[in-house]
């Protein structure tokens, strides 16, 4: 029994059930949470129907709707505009608290201008599913460092969930001769196929959950990922990528910029709106599609100047090599979420993760189990 338990493979499986024991609920947190917000975009509007509706007729200018929000929350800086493109009808304002209040987000009918409503931040379900997903809740108003707290639990438990994974396949690794029996599944008692399903479970989930959690480590384990790579040296695109100098024109109110952004490319529409003293246009590359559910094609941002209308810099990502885009893109998140090959991958990522809580529940079944019969033989040996 000492000679067996000093093999290698017995250390792998010993730490392997006690590490998945340990921090396997966190492992399903983050799994579960994950799953839901995969389709945000489709159910919060069904959830907050009141927030997200829009009465016909034509789109009201982007400055009016800046009005309105000012007049109405006098206490409150907007910082951002997410458009209809993005937000599935109303437009979205995030707004930050110039008091002690709480930031949050304005919805407006984009077509009346007229406020449909106000969230408060981390009011809203899927405000704390994201929380928990990127931060398990932990000091999420805390100053820094502190608000780094969470998002490095959750990038160690990742990083375990990732060591799982790996052990478990070296667990699963057959021997030459045993490749017949590798996938199969025996119904010869509950523990027998406990044991079966999670060794083919996990083999199938395997590579786009070790693909899915090893592209966002380094933006989980820190805030940024730019601090990761300039801790590591790793090489990633100058930001901004290209920079123009045009003569200076006409002043231009935000909804010519946004029209000017819109012209840079054919077929791209704004998205989102950050303010300040160059607003940042963030494009759609490809008709019919957004951040959230469309295939990922790549990011484009252009910073624009109120005082001429002229296009001071440009950022885009598509013009990156494929490391520096993988942890400096929305692609990360696209393979993280399985966006970006649009409706069939975000499918097939739900069906991943309902895989990875399957293997939480069978690895602690298999555990109980084989303590059950280890209980049963050990009362046989004494009797």
């Amino acid at each position: 029994m000492l000679k067996k338990f000093f093999k290698p493979r017995a250390w792998v499986q010993f730490v392997h059930l006690w590490v998945s024991l340990i921090v396997g609920l966190g492992i399903v947190v983050l799994v579960f949470t994950g799953s839901l917000l995969m389709f945000r975009p489709e159910l919060e509007p069904l959830l907050y129907s009141n927030l997200y509706k829009v009465s016909s007729g034509q789109p009201v200018p982007l400055t009016k709707i800046l009005e309105t929000i000012k007049s109405v929350y006098p206490n409150y800086e907007v910082d951002a505009l997410e458009l209809p493109t993005m937000t599935k009808g109303a437009i979205r304002a995030a707004v930050i608290a110039k008091s002690d209040e709480s930031d949050g987000k304005v919805f407006i009918d984009p077509n009346s201008g007229k406020i449909n409503g106000f969230q408060a931040e981390n009011s809203s379900l899927f405000d704390l599913l994201l929380a928990f997903h990127k931060r398990f809740l932990i000091n999420a108003n805390a100053p820094q460092p502190q608000s780094n707290y969470g998002n490095t639990a959750v990038g160690m438990v990742g990083m375990v969930f990732l060591f799982l994974l790996l052990t478990g396949l070296v667990l699963w690794f057959p021997k030459l001769t045993a490749w017949k029996n590798a996938f199969q599944l025996r119904r010869k008692n509950a523990f027998v196929w406990n044991y079966d399903s999670h060794k083919l479970i996990g083999i199938v989930v395997l590579v786009p959950l070790i693909a899915s959690i090893s592209i966002i480590l380094p933006s989980a384990v820190y805030k940024q990922a730019h601090e990761w790579m300039d801790a590591v040296s790793f090489p990633r695109a100058p930001d901004p990528v290209r920079k123009f100098s045009f003569a200076s024109g006409q002043p231009a109110d935000l909804d010519a910029q946004v029209k000017i952004a819109e012209n840079f490319e054919a077929g791209a529409r704004a998205v989102r709106v950050k303010l300040g003293s160059l607003n940042i246009v963030r494009l759609s590359t490809v008709n019919d599609t957004s951040r959230d559910t469309g295939k990922y094609q790549g990011d484009l941002e252009l910073s624009i100047s109120e005082n001429s209308g002229a296009i001071v810099t440009v950022r885009d990502t598509r013009t990156w090599g494929l490391l520096a885009r993988a942890v400096d893109s929305s692609l990360y998140m696209g393979v993280h979420a399985g966006t970006w090959g649009g409706w069939v991958t975000r499918l097939m990522m739900f069906l991943v993760a309902l895989g990875a809580i399957y293997l939480a529940w069978s690895g602690t079944r298999q555990w109980w189990l084989k303590r059950g019969l280890c209980l049963a033989a050990r009362k046989k040996a004494i009797m």
